[in-house]
């Protein structure tokens, strides 16, 4: 008889906490399907210079020389979601960027710190380019 209310009261704090658990907000699905568009692969781009800059900083020549074979297949894929005028103008700096990464793969890869800093520069400042060809394509529109 004693143990009845000890009983109702574990159940009730059971009942509660299953209830509560199931009625959570469930966590938002990411939308996927903007990576596949020229935009989600030119912030992906961006993203991995992110990266890029912080293992340079913190001299993990190893990371940048893996990553840049990630990158290159990153411009292929941009180059590829494009069509028309655009492709042509935006060709022409994915080229540029690709050599780019190609020397910041060769010094990286050889663990030649200064060189691959200064490709890197060189990188960004093609990066910001590139961003622009995008940023005005949404002010269009």
């Amino acid at each position: 008889m004693k143990n009845y209310p000890v009983i109702a009261t574990i159940l009730l704090l059971a009942i509660v906490g299953l209830a509560n658990t199931a009625c959570k907000k469930k966590p938002r699905e990411p939308n996927l399907a903007h990576f596949q568009t020229p935009e989600g692969t030119v912030e992906t781009i961006q993203q991995l210079r992110l990266q890029l800059t912080e293992a340079v900083e913190k001299k993990n020549l190893q990371y940048v020389h893996d990553s840049m074979y990630y990158f290159k297949g990153l411009c292929t894929a941009l180059s590829s979601k494009l069509q028309g005028e655009k492709k042509q103008r935006v060709d022409s700096i994915l080229a540029e960027l690709t050599d780019i990464a190609e020397e910041i793969d060769n010094s990286a890869g050889r663990g030649n710190q200064a060189g691959t800093e200064a490709n890197l520069k060189k990188l960004i400042n093609e990066l910001k380019v590139l961003e622009g060809e995008f940023k005005g394509a949404k002010k269009q529109k």
